[in-house]
């Protein structure tokens, strides 16, 4: 048996090498496709064509991924840069594209039910804020939305991205307010923005 071993080994690494050889073009074509949508996901500048959902345009979301606010526990781990802290609103998460998908294909039949004239939107966990930004361009006849985040680094990117993104009118009507949770004055800073009542409409995707 001991004189027989070494060539149960060398058969043993033969097979499995050859198993591997087999198989090797489907796996290096599978990471090359994870790694090909982890890179769009992470640009620094994503785009968001809303055309093939009914709405003719193309949101430009800068994301950054990091702030400036010093720190020596970054949150993400997949970003652990020394000194910067990361927080995961700076990115545009595919939640918030699919609820704008939603809301683009729904919107004949949401124009006259949720989103009719005079009603009122809030966000929460808004991130860079697409969401609202898609409110904003879809139902003209919303008179406030407001989108929050905990994070006020966050919603600074956030409000670049709707100067980019929205023409005046519309960005007129979109407010972003931070909201942290478990934070009873910011609860009701939102509401007083709302003049104190109560949202008709309350969004969120990718919430954490």
């Amino acid at each position: 048996l001991a004189e027989a071993l070494p060539v149960l080994i060398l058969g043993a690494a033969l097979v499995g090498g050859a198993w591997l050889l087999r198989d090797l073009p489907a796996t290096l074509t599978e990471l090359r496709n994870l790694i090909g949508g982890w890179a769009s996901a992470h640009d620094v500048t994503r785009q968001v064509d809303c055309a093939p959902w009914g709405l003719d345009k193309v949101y430009v979301i800068a994301q950054d991924g990091a702030t400036t606010t010093p720190s020596d526990d970054p949150l993400c781990s997949w970003a652990a840069v020394s000194g910067r802290r990361y927080e995961y609103g700076l990115c545009l998460w595919n939640g918030a594209v699919a609820l704008s998908r939603l809301l683009v294909e729904q919107q004949d039949t949401l124009r006259g039910e949720r989103f009719a004239e005079g009603r009122t939107v809030l966000e929460l966990g808004c991130g860079q804020a697409l969401v609202s930004m898609v409110v904003a361009d879809l139902f003209s006849g919303v008179r406030r939305i407001v989108a929050t985040d905990g994070s006020r680094d966050v919603l600074l990117a956030a409000e670049a991205n709707v100067a980019r993104n929205l023409d005046k009118a519309s960005a007129d009507r979109l407010r972003l307010v931070p909201l942290a949770w478990g934070w009873f004055a910011d609860g009701e800073h939102v509401r007083a923005v709302n003049d104190g009542e109560a949202f008709d409409v309350i969004l969120g995707a990718d919430i954490t």
